[in-house]
């Protein structure tokens, strides 16, 4: 099996490099999706967003989702528990709050 991480983007839209940001993290995506042999599974770690905004996700989701292999995003919230959610559509993407983190969910 090959995995492909992405770590920590802490997106964010309201600094001078945003779009650079942006632009970075797309073409991570491109870079990706380009490997030979292609990863069976893509696993984006830490933050995805940095101010934790709905137009920040929205914008992440729309780059993820252009990723040809299923990413997951795993987490350790504050108490240390792991865990991993698929991304399954770019368009849904809200936020669940939990006891000990923000789950993020993306439903078809």
């Amino acid at each position: 099996m090959i995995i492909a991480q992405i770590s920590d983007t802490h997106l964010a839209l309201d600094t001078p490099d945003a779009n650079q940001r942006i632009r970075d993290f797309a073409l991570t995506v491109v870079d990706i999706n380009a490997l030979d042999p292609a990863p069976d599974v893509i696993v984006h770690t830490g933050d995805i967003v940095h101010n934790g905004r709905q137009d920040e996700y929205a914008r992440a989701v729309a780059t993820l989702a252009k990723a040809r292999a299923p990413v997951y995003w795993a987490a350790i919230g504050i108490t240390g528990l792991i865990y991993a959610r698929p991304f399954r559509r770019a368009d849904i993407f809200r936020p669940i709050p939990t006891s000990s983190t923000m789950r993020l969910t993306i439903t078809r």
